[in-house]
């Protein structure tokens, strides 16, 4: 049952149809059936949702979807699927597509490049081959992301990484400093001890077998460098979006690529 699996969106219609009050064209992929779809989308958004939407494309079969040439099917009004090929009339009717590929979609409704803001919550299966394959704008669906800024409110993260700034400074001030070898050697090896027992500490509060999904120590983990590389905007949920005009435009925030670039 989708209220076993689904966690209930209240404001996502309203976002949604907000999209739409401003002009934009919305559509739904998925590679799941219709049925199972529909089920879900019910849940979420009640028994009209297909009408929050321009295009909807079931059995999508991501990532092949976006490197074949296949054409698009059309479900029937009774759950058939056509074998006749899917054209712009069936589009323009809102009929439910099937299968399909990148370029056949293209050739439907015209939306190429970065004109398209495709949302998705997979990194490779959703977001990496429509930014490469059609120069798509993306957006990643983050939910750990959520929790991991509630756990950066609390009082002993605040104190683990208040410590850590301070024994990376004074890491750095100590060797230049005019001390006897011996007494500098000990205070460095007190400050990394120190830097050790932050390192081995704060992480737990993440999680305690794996750590923050975006940090380890000073490095981005696997997951966030592929973030950087596929997606233009990320977010624990769609509906933050509402917190912005539909008009407003989003620019990357400056970050350090390597120590020597500038702040």
């Amino acid at each position: 049952a989708p209220n076993q699996s689904l966690e209930p969106s209240p404001r996502l219609g309203e976002m949604l149809e907000q999209a739409r009050l401003s002009g934009k064209k919305l559509f739904l992929m998925t590679n799941s059936s219709f049925a199972f779809a529909d089920a879900g989308m019910r849940f979420l958004l009640g028994g009209q949702w297909q009408s929050l939407f321009d295009v909807v494309v079931t059995l999508a079969q991501k990532p092949a979807f976006y490197r074949r040439d296949s054409a698009f099917r059309v479900m029937s009004q009774h759950g058939f699927v056509k074998w006749s090929q899917a054209e712009h009339a069936d589009v323009a009717k809102g009929r439910v597509l099937v299968g399909g590929s990148l370029r056949e979609l293209a050739r439907l409704t015209g939306w190429t490049g970065r004109q398209v803001l495709y949302v998705g919550d997979h990194l490779m299966a959703d977001l990496a081959e429509p930014r490469r394959q059609a120069g798509w704008a993306t957006a990643a669906i983050v939910r750990e992301l959520e929790e991991e800024l509630l756990i950066q409110t609390t009082e002993q993260y605040k104190d683990y990484h208040t410590r850590a700034l301070a024994v990376s400074s004074m890491l750095r001030r100590l060797q230049s400093l005019d001390l006897p070898e011996e007494e500098r050697d000990a205070a460095l090896d007190a400050l990394e001890a120190e830097r050790h027992r932050i390192r081995c500490c704060a992480p737990g509060l993440y999680n305690s077998s794996f750590g923050s999904v975006f940090r380890h120590n000073a490095d981005s983990t696997a997951y966030a460098f592929a973030l950087k590389q596929h997606v233009d905007l990320y977010t624990s949920r769609l509906e933050n979006l509402l917190a912005y005009s539909p008009h407003h435009r989003f620019y990357a925030t400056r970050c350090k690529i390597l120590p020597h670039d500038p702040d």
